[in-house]
């Protein structure tokens, strides 16, 4: 079996590494080079103070600037390398962007400076470089990606193919998600707009990369963002969800639901003057796995 699926892997690798050799473009030669640091960061008021926190760890405000100003870098990059620091100065990742999307290739690296995780995106050879999301020229995963251990040693391979996930190689233990949506009572796409007795008829939609499904406990927070910036969060599980009540849960927030003026294409809505926030986290073992915005009319 061993030898079965590193002949299907070797096959697959020749495929996809000869269709990333046709045609190269100057626009991917000597790009320009930039700098970014990550984190995760937020600007907190209390009473009368603003803390500054950098993952969670409160700086100053010469420190917050500094570090959150180089994302300016990337409004007018296109394309170029941008390598991705934490505050420590400990290189994060590397890849090739495009005003912040993906057009090649993508670097993760481990604190100790080693190799996490090689991938390349779909390449932009087109010579254009606007409506990329709209035509489909960026964030498209292609050909081999490569994941490593602390030491060095490659853990696992995926394949890729012009967005289409091919196999992962090894299969590896744990579940892995590959993605996850709404749907509206089991059977439409959910997009956006939903009226507050269909909230609970929202269900979790998702594939996988692999037939494991030992490590799968999905559960929900609901999550309901007040005008004045107070965040509640309210846990389910998938079971709860369908007896969600949000008329319930505003009443007892004492928030008014917000008046929505919803297009006629059904394709933007306007928050009226009370513009409360509701967002679904999706979890998996506790940890957000992916988010959804939403936009209740009562």
């Amino acid at each position: 079996m061993k030898h079965f699926y590193a002949l299907v892997l070797f096959l697959l690798i020749c495929k996809v590494s000869s269709f990333a050799q046709i045609g190269t473009d100057s626009a991917y030669l000597n790009l320009k080079r930039i700098k970014v640091y990550s984190g995760n960061f937020a600007i907190q008021p209390i009473n009368s103070e603003i803390l500054y926190k950098i993952d969670e760890a409160v700086v100053s405000k010469y420190e917050f600037d500094k570090l959150t100003s180089s994302w300016q870098t990337l409004d007018t990059c296109c394309p170029c390398i941008v390598t991705f620091y934490d505050k420590n100065e400990i290189l994060i990742r590397e890849q090739v962007l495009c005003r912040g999307y993906e057009v090649g290739y993508v670097k993760d690296f481990y604190p100790n400076g080693k190799l996490k995780m090689t991938g390349q995106y779909m390449e932009n050879h087109t010579g254009n470089w606007n409506y990329l999301v709209e035509t489909g020229r960026c964030c498209v995963h292609d050909g081999i990606w490569v994941y490593y251990n602390p030491n060095g040693d490659t853990t696992y391979t995926e394949v890729w193919e012009k967005g289409k996930y091919i196999g992962q190689f090894p299969e590896q233990p744990k579940t892995e998600i590959l993605s996850t949506w709404l749907t509206l009572d089991n059977k439409n796409p959910f997009n956006e707009i939903i009226k507050f007795e269909d909230v609970n008829k929202l269900n979790v939609e998702m594939t996988f990369k692999n037939s494991h499904r030992d490590s799968l406990q999905i559960s929900i927070i609901f999550v309901v963002i007040s005008s004045d910036g107070k965040h509640y969060q309210f846990p389910y599980t998938l079971e709860e969800f369908k007896k969600i009540n949000l008329q319930q849960i505003l009443s007892g927030l004492n928030i008014s639901p917000a008046e929505y003026h919803v297009d006629e294409f059904a394709i933007d809505v306007y928050p009226g003057d009370i513009p409360t926030r509701y967002i679904i986290e999706i979890c998996n073992n506790g940890k957000v796995i992916a988010s959804e915005e939403i936009f209740p009319i009562p």
